[in-house]
């Protein structure tokens, strides 16, 4: 079983990095959806509005003379406006908005070269830190998605939500997997090796 253990730690840092590749790219995939999907809405009620408007134009009793006429205010008339998606905030966090969907990517991708070519405690640490925060974000956005009836958004929110945890959990294995001093376990025996030879000799 310790003979599998070297190996497994040698691959954990390139799974983790795999992880955060993949949810970085899952969340601007979801971003994107999510976005086309407010603009596709608004459209579908900008045309229904205009489809209304001429069909009350047809209707007998209408004159040219209405045409300049706008509803009285509290007759009943209503127009929705479109809801900017940028704006929409999750734990008062604006998730929503490019600048945030592009930080957290570039978090992701930044994390993903030190995890990977110099896994110590540190950054396993931050990577730790990270993930769980991000992971509450995608928990509440599925909270978020599921109240908007958006269920493949909420799938997909969920979905990164687990990737993020099982980062998270990863990292807490590489953390609590090296040395304190941060080098790789074969470094250190070879460095004892190195000091034991003259000895022996």
């Amino acid at each position: 079983m310790r003979g599998s253990q070297p190996g497994l730690r040698g691959r954990l840092p390139a799974a983790l990095a795999v992880l955060l590749l993949a949810c970085a790219a899952l969340l601007t995939i979801g971003a994107c959806v999510e976005h086309r999907s407010g603009s596709d809405h608004h459209d579908t009620q900008t045309a229904a509005t205009g489809e209304s408007g001429r069909e009350n134009a047809e209707q007998p009793g209408h004159t040219e003379g209405d045409e300049g006429k706008q509803p009285e205010a509290g007759a009943g008339a209503h127009t929705e406006q479109p809801r900017d998606e940028s704006k929409e905030t999750v734990l008062d966090v604006p998730v929503e908005s490019p600048a945030a969907v592009a930080a957290m990517g570039a978090v992701s991708v930044a994390l993903a070269a030190p995890v990977w070519r110099r896994p110590v405690r540190p950054v396993a640490a931050v990577l730790a830190a990270f993930t769980v925060g991000a992971a509450v974000l995608d928990v509440a956005e599925v909270a978020h998605q599921v109240t908007e009836n958006r269920t493949g958004l909420a799938a997909l929110a969920g979905l990164i939500a687990a990737l993020r945890l099982l980062t998270a959990a990863g990292a807490a294995a590489l953390w609590w997997g090296t040395p304190r001093d941060g080098r790789p376990e074969e470094e250190q025996q070879q460095q004892a090796g190195e000091l034991a030879a003259p000895a022996v000799s």
